[in-house]
């Protein structure tokens, strides 16, 4: 179902991508969109161990650029270019590019702790990657049988990317150490979060597509929640 790109009709076009949203909401349930309030609370924890300074990027870059599980996992250094304003992304592929060319995200710089391009430079710098790929397995040392209490494993990055599933792991994982239900989550929760995110600030649906790199409103409507009957209710803060 199109939806028109004409000034002045947002608000009919959210509305109609409500509709598409409860049709397709009517499949298998989603797995919970991890929007903004809900991504803090996950990276809250996390500490700057090598596996945390990996998690926290991987987890604030996801989001930033509503990316799928599977685009995350192919990022490369070479797919980064710096400017101005954050950083630009090149994916080799996309669900959503037809003619296999490539598709640009940008990045913006954030204005707060969840700056997902400030992260990656964290987790970078850290994990001393200056080639291939952005996000690696990364081995921890076993723990011996005299080990002292203070006793800390020692991370070694590896050259392997992660795949889709470990990103899903994460995401679970990281989800539950901050209190929600891992079975809840997965690698979709993230641009889930950003699309509902986005939603929420009363995003045009054209913005919204471009965001998510869909192909159709229908596709977008998959990601997207219902509107709420309290927050969206034409005449919320009138009496």
């Amino acid at each position: 179902m199109p939806l028109p790109h004409h000034h002045g009709g947002g608000h009919r076009d959210l509305c109609r991508l409500d509709r598409l949203a409860k049709q397709a909401g009517q499949g298998p349930k989603p797995k919970l969109a991890a929007k903004i309030g809900i991504l803090r609370e996950i990276v809250a924890p996390i500490g700057n161990d090598l596996p945390g300074l990996r998690d926290r990027a991987l987890l604030l870059l996801g989001f930033a650029g509503a990316f799928r599980r599977a685009e995350l996992a192919c990022i490369a250094v070479g797919d980064l270019e710096e400017a101005e304003h954050g950083l630009r992304i090149t994916l080799p592929f996309s669900k959503g590019d037809r003619e296999s060319k490539g598709v640009q995200v940008g990045i913006p710089y954030g204005v707060s702790e969840l700056c997902p391009v400030r992260a990656l430079q964290r987790w970078r710098d850290a994990a001393g990657i200056t080639t291939g790929p952005l996000f690696r397995r990364i081995w921890a040392t076993p723990r011996p049988k005299d080990a002292p209490a203070d006793w800390r494993p020692i991370h070694v990055v590896g050259q392997a990317a992660v795949d889709p599933g470990t990103i899903a792991r994460i995401v679970k994982a990281r989800g539950k150490a901050a209190g929600f239900d891992a079975k809840a989550l997965g690698g979709h929760s993230l641009k889930r979060g950003a699309m509902n995110t986005a939603k929420d600030r009363r995003v045009h649906p054209a913005q919204l597509k471009q965001l998510g790199r869909h192909r159709s409103y229908a596709t977008l409507a998959t990601y997207i929640e219902e509107g709420d009957l309290f927050e969206d209710n034409a005449l919320n803060g009138v009496l």
